[in-house]
């Protein structure tokens, strides 16, 4: 599973690079801005993709800038190869197969609990709900702040507000299921489990 999620952000890195050429750090903006809240990301995670790409010969470096004073490392601009942009097609034109599970530290732990990690578990949900209506606020704030879409195309507006569905229901399926386990495991606690 972990090495199709990587493969996954390969092609999303290699989708905005035949899109436009870019820096690593302008890529990760416009994947932000892309995917909003719908997708964590970890930034070294596309730096990660941009060099399994250059050694497939699916991008190359066209300019390099020196670091300057204070920046750790030089800037590097990267655009898709020709076979890197029949790549993108492909992937694009291929079904993903079939729906990933949700993958969550909490409920592996659950998973191997005893009932003396009740009070620690439900302090992990806890934190884990609260997480999720902030992120939600965030997703929808950051909808809000997107305005009109009069102004873009009607693709662009569709998938736009598609990928947010997305990222929105799973966030919101996230949280009534940390609501039914905190419920079940505070009435466990209490001793008034059936």
């Amino acid at each position: 599973m972990a090495q199709r999620k990587r493969r996954g952000l390969k092609y999303i890195v290699l989708g905005l690079v035949a899109e436009q050429p870019g820096y690593g750090y302008s890529l990760i903006k416009r994947l932000e801005q892309l995917v909003g809240d719908a997708y964590r990301l970890q930034e070294s995670a596309v730096y990660v993709a941009l060099n399994q790409l250059r050694a497939d010969g699916l991008v190359r470096q066209v300019e390099r800038q020196a670091a300057g004073p204070g920046k750790r490392s030089d800037r590097v601009l990267y655009e898709a190869t020709p076979e890197g942009k029949r790549a993108v097609a492909r992937w694009l034109g291929k079904s993903t197969g079939a729906a990933e599970p949700a993958r969550s530290e909490l409920v592996r732990q659950l998973a191997l609990s005893a009932p003396e990690h009740a009070g620690g578990l439900l302090r992990g949900i806890e934190e884990a709900q609260r997480d999720c209506v902030g992120l939600l606020d965030a997703m929808a704030r950051r909808r809000h702040a997107l305005g009109p879409a009069a102004a873009r195309h009607g693709w662009e507006v569709e998938v736009e507000r598609l990928v947010h569905a997305y990222g929105a229901g799973m966030v919101a399926a996230q949280l009534a299921w940390f609501r039914e386990a905190h419920a079940a495991l505070a009435r466990f606690a209490a001793g008034t489990t059936e």
